[in-house]
């Protein structure tokens, strides 16, 4: 049996690399959706052959088909992970013909676990064409001057800057949360230096910029980041929940477990220049 078969048929230990969780959250959407092996490879073909979103590859469309395929899958070789960024799961959303994607967390913060809720939607094949045509946002501050602005009212930050899913949601929590810049340099440093072990401090400074630089970003974000931050702001534990809905097929839900606390985001090790 294909890894692929043993997905389709709800068999979750074939996923075996870091990326379980979020690969997990998609197989079980093709599970909920009864698609056969095959028709799980054609959609892929569709969604390759689809001219409006071959802009920038210069690859055949089997061979993006291929890349499509093993970002979802993982790997057919052991030890060998692939990653699954988030702007592969959203073109694989897509191929799915999804109209909407809401994605529902809920996180347990601090020692006492309080709980918040937020959530934010998006159309995965506009944010899917953001990603193939747009560049990134730049900007003419300082990251400082930028987050003290975010922070001075976080809820506006969420419903009026931020125009990716993920931040949306990791502002709204900051608004929920009631966390000020203060709060957030407080923690972030306390969370650069949670690592044990012989690490430079240069690169426990680099780790809290990249998260100051991440959190800055409105319009790109990585899943593994946006863990990241939600670590950083003392978060310990998620619930999260991916509503799909279709112009022509019932609402599709899965929900994944995350506990942030077992989750190791970056090396101990110091590496090389």
């Amino acid at each position: 049996m294909s890894k692929i078969d043993k997905l389709i048929a709800g068999d979750m230990e074939a996923i075996e690399d870091e990326n379980f969780l979020l690969r997990k959250a998609y197989w079980q959407i093709i599970v909920d959706l009864r698609m056969s092996a095959g028709e799980w490879m054609q959609m892929v073909r569709n969604h390759t052959n689809n001219p409006r979103y071959n802009i920038k590859s210069e690859a055949e469309p089997e061979d993006r088909a291929a890349r499509l395929r093993t970002a979802m899958t993982g790997n057919n070789i052991k030890g060998v992970p692939v990653e699954l960024s988030w702007k592969r799961f959203i073109e694989a959303v897509t191929a799915l013909n999804c109209s909407m994607l809401t994605v529902t967390v809920e996180t347990s913060r601090g020692n006492y676990g309080t709980k918040q809720l937020a959530a934010a939607s998006c159309r995965p094949s506009e944010d899917l064409l953001k990603y193939l045509t747009e560049p990134p946002r730049t900007y003419n501050e300082a990251v400082s001057a930028s987050l003290s602005r975010y922070f001075a009212n976080p809820e506006n930050t969420a419903n009026n800057v931020m125009t990716h899913i993920l931040l949306r949601i990791f502002w709204k929590l900051v608004a929920l949360y009631k966390i000020d810049e203060a709060m957030w340099l407080r923690l972030s440093k306390q969370y650069v230096r949670s690592f044990k072990g012989d690490i430079q401090e240069r690169r426990r400074n680099d780790k809290r910029n990249n998260l100051q630089t991440t959190i800055r970003a409105s319009d790109r974000i990585t899943w593994q980041r946006f863990l990241e931050a939600l670590k950083a702001i003392d978060c310990r534990s998620l619930e999260c929940t991916f509503r799909l809905d279709f112009p022509n097929a019932p609402t599709v839900e899965s929900t994944i477990f995350i506990d942030l606390t077992s989750l190791v985001l970056w090396s101990t090790c110091n590496e090389p220049e």
